[in-house]
């Protein structure tokens, strides 16, 4: 910026919020994603399926479709699975190598 060869902040970082994106609907959906995915865990737990219904009593809860409580569900689904990824395919630190196991009976 103090050589005023970008525009604005958003040249530098990004947009915040993509075009055609509501602050307030997305505020709320980061709110309560976390929430209806473990009231959605919970009852599946308790024996209900994971399905239409599931999701429009879950999204009913929370003031919002059941389309909106199935998108962020399944989002935080799709997430969990990308970090977990990310974690056991991590390259270990410089310097850091990793410790054997030796389990009893080996040399």
């Amino acid at each position: 910026m103090l050589t005023y060869k970008v525009k604005s902040w958003d040249d530098v970082f990004g947009r915040p919020l993509e075009k055609g994106k509501r602050l307030k609907t997305e505020r709320r959906n980061m709110e309560i994603a976390s929430p209806i995915e473990r009231r959605i865990s919970d009852l599946h737990k308790a024996g209900k399926a994971i399905d239409k219904s599931l999701f429009a009593e879950v999204g009913k809860e929370f003031g919002v479709s059941g389309t909106i409580a199935s998108e962020l569900y399944y989002e935080l689904m799709h997430e969990s699975i990308e970090s977990e990824e990310d974690w056991i395919n991590r390259k270990p630190l410089p310097g850091k190598k990793k410790k054997s196991r030796k389990t009893s009976g080996q040399i």
